[in-house]
């Protein structure tokens, strides 16, 4: 759920419930009314969400339910002709069975608070043409060359994290924690499902799993991958989890209590925690290369990317030091980029690390002046190290999240604002020159998504009289927004609106 949806729907529920305040008893709310926001999840059934922007700019996908079920599908805008259609629908794969999840998917549902069922993501490729999803355990592959979609039959078992290699030509899946790969065919077949014999690239999953982010990496850092594809589609990093030292603890389903405890080993404060590996290893096979770094002393995987070569962020447990490793992939040795340290905790930022198209530059957000900004570190020609940084983002600003890098145009988006009741979106210059320049008004909250080259967005906005509405807009030579088409919404209009007032008390905003 979106965080000004959850605000609005706060505050809707507020407005229900007379204050407790003075003499007169608290009264009940209308007949309905706890009934119809919990049927309607807070009024979001109905509503798109997970919108995103293929690279090549020429459709946007989302998901939606309808109104009254809690069950979404994936449908396709398509920008040239204005039509909007439902892509595949999870009712109709479904049929009349009901889903059924792992543990492990229920696990990462709670941690993301998804609260719908049926198609809850997806991954699109690079070039646009194909998209993967899941459902009720099983992958299915579209091509929007042909219009095709077909199920990829792979061996039993419980699927997490599908994601396509660069060129979309393979596919990755962890299989009962351990990473395999399979090749994609170029063309489709017009058939149902399409058999496949998956590679497997780990053989130890059941005592040290791998490829799937460990349980403070997914509920502390917001970090659910836990395998990254290189930029050529060649290799694979992956993480090895070792949580046999870990304390073991049994969690049971209130709502089911003849099934089963669920045990899991769970790291308390304290206590043990998981050691963490990466490795790196072909997509076809072979040597497996284990990455080090003192993992001792920062034992926390906060973050993994590539930029040419592989860089991983690692975290003291205290979280207040941490420093950016490059790898050397010919000996799987890192070298510090840098290093921070706080006195009291370093947070982590969602949107960064960044790179430049050329890997030559790096995108940062940092805490450092005491609120967040934005910085472009540029590297030596050896990659190694930072040889100048240059604040593009400054503190004054009220940076929040890096959106998109037009390097073409010369611009950078993103999200900020001094207001905590608004969030706006900004571009601002990639040279650094001149100040941001504020693209969205009103009191809202907005959220937006970039084709790759930056000439279409998706805009999502919610205010305090306004549930999450998204709209597209393509981009213009100086970089407004044109008025664009609104993505179909079927949800309930919520039967009585929140009074709200917005104001300062004593130097707080309240």
């Amino acid at each position: 759920m979106q965080k000004g949806t959850l605000l609005l729907t706060a505050m809707i529920t507020s407005a229900s419930i007379p204050s407790l305040a003075g003499s007169q008893p608290p009264q009940r709310p209308p007949e309905g009314r706890l009934r119809e926001l919990t049927k309607t999840h807070g009024y979001t059934l109905g509503r798109p969400f997970h919108v995103r922007i293929t690279p090549d700019g020429t459709r946007v996908l989302f998901l939606r339910a309808s109104s009254t079920s809690p069950v979404s599908d994936l449908f396709v805008h398509e920008l040239s002709s204005g039509e909007t259609r439902r892509l595949l629908s999870a009712h109709a794969l479904l049929g009349d069975r009901s889903e059924s999840l792992s543990a492990a998917e229920k696990a990462e549902r709670e941690r993301k608070r998804i609260k719908t069922a049926g198609f809850t993501g997806f991954e699109v490729s690079k070039d646009g043409d194909r998209l993967v999803l899941k459902l009720n355990g099983q992958l299915f592959l579209h091509d929007f060359s042909d219009g095709r979609s077909v199920r990829l039959e792979l061996p039993d078992g419980v699927v997490l994290r599908p994601k396509l290699s660069p060129s979309a030509r393979k596919l990755a899946f962890v299989l009962d924690e351990d990473l395999h790969v399979v090749d994609l065919p170029v063309e489709l077949p017009a058939q149902e499902a399409l058999p496949l014999e998956p590679r497997q690239l780990t053989f130890d999953g059941s005592v040290t799993p791998n490829g799937v982010a460990e349980f403070v990496a997914q509920e502390e850092m917001s970090r659910y991958d836990g395998y990254w594809w290189s930029p050529s589609g060649d290799r694979i990093a992956y993480q090895k989890n070792d949580e046999r030292a870990l304390e073991q603890f049994t969690i049971t389903d209130a709502a089911r209590p003849e099934l089963p405890g669920h045990r899991f080993a769970y790291p308390r404060p304290g206590k043990a925690n998981v050691d963490v590996r990466v490795f790196m290893v072909s997509a076809d096979g072979g040597q497996h290369r284990e990455l080090t770094w003192d993992r001792e002393a920062y034992p926390y995987l906060a973050k993994v990317a590539w930029g040419g070569e592989l860089i991983m962020l690692v975290q003291s447990r205290d979280q207040g030091s941490q420093i950016l490793l490059r790898v050397d992939p010919q000996t799987g040795q890192t070298r510090t980029l840098f290093e921070e340290r706080d006195p009291a905790w370093l947070n982590i930022h969602d949107s960064t690390p960044r790179f430049s198209e050329d890997a030559r530059s790096f995108f940062w957000a940092t805490e450092e002046g005491g609120a967040w900004r934005l910085e472009r570190k540029h590297l030596a020609d050896d990659g190694l190290s930072i040889v100048r940084r240059q604040v593009l983002v400054g503190e004054k600003t009220g940076f929040h999240t890096l959106v998109h890098i037009d390097e073409a145009r010369g611009w950078l988006w993103f999200l900020g604002g001094q207001d905590p009741a608004q969030l706006h979106l900004f571009r601002a210059s990639l040279d650094g020159s001149g100040n941001a320049t504020q693209v969205t008004s009103g009191i809202a909250w907005h959220e937006a998504s970039f084709a790759h080259g930056g000439e279409v967005i998706a805009l999502t906005t919610t205010s305090l009289d306004q549930l999450p509405e998204t709209t597209v807009h393509t981009v213009g030579p100086k970089g407004e927004l044109t008025a664009g088409a609104t993505l179909p919404i079927e949800a309930e209009t919520p039967s009585r609106a929140p009074a709200v007032e917005l104001r300062h008390a004593d130097g707080l905003r309240a």
